[in-house]
């Protein structure tokens, strides 16, 4: 055992914000233009929430943060870099998509993203060969779980020096990838499931391996809304 725990990667994966049509009724979504639904913004409650999730990371200088390209998750992650210290990218990559969109389905373009958020940049070791969505709605649990060891596979090649990088995700592709941490390869367990709420932040330590007495890998936290209000979280 090490002297000292050695910390390769602190991690915060965060749901977005409530979006247009997490607040609206099926008979709403139903009449709202396709492109909103498809890829609807923030809500005006989810705008606030990703204000509030901006103030809570105000006192954590990141050193990246990363989104999916989908309006709602760039929207939230502007919430963060809008209280950051010092100006950085917001770097979108298609591996963080929702799960199980329809195939149809290609997202907007990087330019249209940086009209809700000027710092948008292209993740440089992306995969925009098939658009700004990876998967469809035929992929099976083994397919999502490959892509989420694509997306933590990334972050680990990039970061082992104790470097803090929040990524903003999807509840579907959020839950992959923790499933993923806790060892399930091929398919999510067929009696457990997380339900993530807006914004909420799920803080994963990366150690070193041999230096920390827990572990390699170590949930600080799951699902922790803190910086809401009680009324804002149901």
């Amino acid at each position: 055992m090490a002297d000292r725990d050695v910390v390769e990667l602190e991690l915060y994966l965060i749901r977005h914000g409530q979006s247009v049509t997490n607040a609206a009724t099926e008979q709403e979504i139903e009449y709202m233009p396709f492109s909103m639904r498809e890829d609807p913004v923030l809500s005006e409650k989810g705008i606030i929430q990703a204000q509030k999730l901006g103030e809570r990371f105000a006192g954590i200088e990141l050193d990246a943060v990363y989104s999916s390209c989908l309006n709602r998750a760039v929207l939230t992650a502007k919430g963060i870099l809008d209280r950051q210290k010092n100006e950085k990218p917001l770097f979108v990559d298609p591996v963080f998509s929702e799960t199980r969109l329809p195939s149809y389905y290609r997202g907007t373009s990087v330019d249209e993203l940086r009209g809700l958020c000027g710092n948008v940049e292209p993740c440089p070791f992306a995969d925009f060969s098939g658009g700004l969505i990876q998967g469809d709605e035929n992929d099976t649990d083994a397919d999502i779980q490959k892509r989420a060891a694509r997306a933590v596979d990334m972050l680990f090649n990039q970061y082992k020096n104790g470097e803090k990088v929040a990524v903003v995700l999807h509840a579907g592709f959020l839950t992959h990838i923790v499933f993923y941490l806790l060892g399930f390869r091929e398919e999510l367990p067929p009696d457990v499931d997380i339900s993530f709420a807006n914004t909420s932040v799920t803080k994963i330590v990366f150690y070193q391996k041999g230096t920390h007495s827990y572990g390699s890998v170590v949930f600080r936290n799951i699902n922790d809304t803190s910086h809401l209000e009680t009324d804002m979280i149901t």
